[in-house]
């Protein structure tokens, strides 16, 4: 059996805790350790029953392992960008690094077992997707004291669109791998969203599309704006996990600054859309429209990250949100591998609804 599933011992008989009874429920007991700052104990969270929560948690661990080592790879990249630029020295043609999950998948698949690589992230990317779909299908983490709309945008809509975030990135990786395979050394295969904004800004339903997405990752980064200065995500740890203090305060670091650093990459894609929604404009009030921001930039992060390039003040910024979305990705992995919940818990202890106990 992994190493990441075998249970810690229960460590009433080391610290301080107290038993909290449910009014509703006097045979319930929920138990709190009082230096922890998350729930120790949750009633049974609902969407998942227990002869699956095995198979739930393999497909969340090994798509949450994925998920930090993509993370890992795309803020190395920003950052090993800017730290280039502040050195003067230039990409080989000038080129601009795409530091986006596609543009990591090409720089995987171009080092040694490359292809390997690429394979097992896929694995990893649609047991993610996977993972993401049956928590949004099940209303995973509901929680009794959050309003209707809270629970369906938090606990239905926002693992929904995750999945599909990711359904997408493990296409890419498809197409990449196929390519590589029938054609060696051949043209990657562009991204859905290589030609955004400009080839979106022709017609009306596309413009509104641009303002949509600009809207969506703007409320994307407020979202973790709001994780990194607030302990929303804490339920979301395995409480006798992060008992040590040094490793919790490891973990909570992590989590916090890396949160800030996915608000920078979110902020710039956001303004990167508003931008060439804006050139529009300006271009159709002077008869003209330029689209050539992207250089050869394939994605919508890498060409929001490289609006960064053009000022010294702006490759700082670079580097600190790639050094950011680094440790966001080795929160991702930690949590991944040792230190998340699985089911989803409620962040208050409290299920919307009870779990299913068969």
């Amino acid at each position: 059996m992994p190493f990441f599933n075998k249970k810690p011992h229960h460590p009433n008989s080391h610290h301080t805790s107290q038993t909290v009874s449910s009014s509703n429920n006097p045979n319930h007991h929920r138990t709190r350790h009082s230096h922890l700052p998350v729930p120790v104990q949750v009633e049974e969270a609902y969407g998942v029953a227990r002869k699956h929560r095995k198979l739930e948690e393999y497909f969340g661990r090994f798509g949450f392992t994925a998920k930090g080592v993509v993370y890992c790879l795309i803020g190395g990249m920003a950052a090993a960008s800017g730290i280039s630029l502040m050195n003067d020295v230039e990409d080989e043609g000038d080129e601009r690094v795409d530091a986006s999950p596609q543009g990591a998948f090409v720089l995987v698949g171009g080092v040694l077992f490359g292809k390997g690589l690429l394979i097992a992230l896929l694995a990893g990317i649609t047991f993610y997707a996977i993972w993401r779909i049956w928590e949004g299908l099940t209303f995973q983490g509901a929680d009794a004291t959050f309003s209707k709309f809270k629970n369906f945008f938090q606990y239905r809509l926002s693992p929904l669109v995750s999945a599909c975030v990711y359904i997408a990135y493990a296409y890419y990786l498809v197409r990449l791998l196929i390519t590589m395979y029938t054609n060696p050394g051949g043209e990657v295969p562009s991204s859905s969203d290589a030609c955004l904004p400009g080839c979106w800004l022709d017609t009306s339903t596309g413009r509104v599309g641009v303002v949509l997405l600009a809207t969506a990752f703007a409320i994307a980064c407020i979202t973790q704006l709001l994780n990194a200065f607030t302990r929303k995500w804490y339920a979301e740890l395995d409480p006798y996990r992060i008992q040590n203090k040094f490793v919790r305060g490891f973990i909570l670091a992590l989590g916090h600054i890396g949160f800030l650093g996915r608000a920078g990459i979110f902020i710039f894609v956001s303004a990167l859309l508003w931008n060439g929604f804006a050139d529009w404009v300006e271009g159709t009030e002077e008869g003209e429209f330029d689209d050539d921001e992207g250089g050869e930039v394939r994605t919508m992060m890498g060409s929001g990250l490289n609006m960064l390039r053009e000022n010294k003040g702006g490759q700082i910024t670079l580097i600190v949100i790639g050094v950011m979305v680094v440790l966001y990705g080795v929160y991702a992995i930690l949590l991944g591998v040792w230190f998340r919940r699985f089911p989803t818990p409620p962040p208050s202890g409290k299920p919307l609804r009870k779990g299913r106990k068969n």
